[in-house]
């Protein structure tokens, strides 16, 4: 599954502050049970003292609980950077991620 989610990621990080979350996610609907490497934000201790997610990739407006959305997606395996640590490491690869092999996936 191919989509935008690791440029959005990165450039929403840079536009709002948020984190870059690298994950491997399981799908759902057509693509059931398909596991595949997807990126999103961050918003840690955001309203109510809680960390939020924010993921606009593919078109897409969600905005959500940080745990009720690592559950509908089964993430089981994530990597949480820093605007700072996610722009370095995007300058070093030439690459919008993910960066740590243990989150490719097709």
């Amino acid at each position: 599954m191919k989509g935008d989610c690791f440029v959005v990621a990165l450039e929403q990080a840079m536009c709002h502050n948020y984190k870059v979350v690298h994950a491997l996610a399981t799908g759902r609907g057509p693509i059931e049970g398909k596991v595949y490497s997807h990126a999103f934000n961050l918003i840690e201790n955001g309203e109510f003292g809680i960390d939020w997610v924010v993921d606009r990739s593919n078109g897409n407006d969600v905005t959500m609980p940080a745990a009720a959305y690592f559950a509908i997606g089964k993430i089981k395996r994530s990597q949480t950077y820093t605007k700072q640590q996610a722009m370095r490491l995007a300058y070093k690869t030439q690459h919008y991620g993910p960066w740590d092999t243990k989150l490719l996936k097709n």
